[in-house]
């Protein structure tokens, strides 16, 4: 589990390509609200790409509590062009919480656990 605040650096509201403001994810999700099948705030994206600003060893070994600067983009797809392009860039900090192990499916153990028998 993981804990953030964040700021917003910037958002972009048109394609940087063609500058249509038509975009995949947010037509999706409107269709979706009106009829009802999702709540009107849900905010569109079609992938959230984020970076912690630290080393993996540092992350793997921190301890509970401990603070990383992230960054996070927000990114759609232009219908009009199919440009990829950042809705929404932040920046902040996530705050490591305890998190439950994983589990493999029902019946196998965790990816990785399976050894072939002799």
């Amino acid at each position: 589990m993981v804990e953030a605040q964040f700021e917003i650096l910037g958002t972009f509201d048109k394609c940087r390509v063609c500058g249509s403001k038509r975009r995949l994810m947010d037509e999706l999700v409107k269709e979706q609200a009106e009829e009802g099948e999702i709540p009107d705030n849900t905010n569109p994206c079609l992938q959230m790409i984020s970076a912690v600003a630290a080393n993996p060893v540092t992350l793997a070994t921190a301890l509970i509590g401990a603070t990383f600067p992230t960054g996070v983009a927000i990114v759609d797809a232009c219908l009009d062009c199919g440009t990829l392009y950042a809705v929404s860039l932040l920046k902040g900090s996530m705050k490591t919480t305890a998190q439950m192990p994983q589990q493999g499916m029902p019946g196998f153990p965790p990816a990785g656990g399976m050894r072939r028998a002799s």
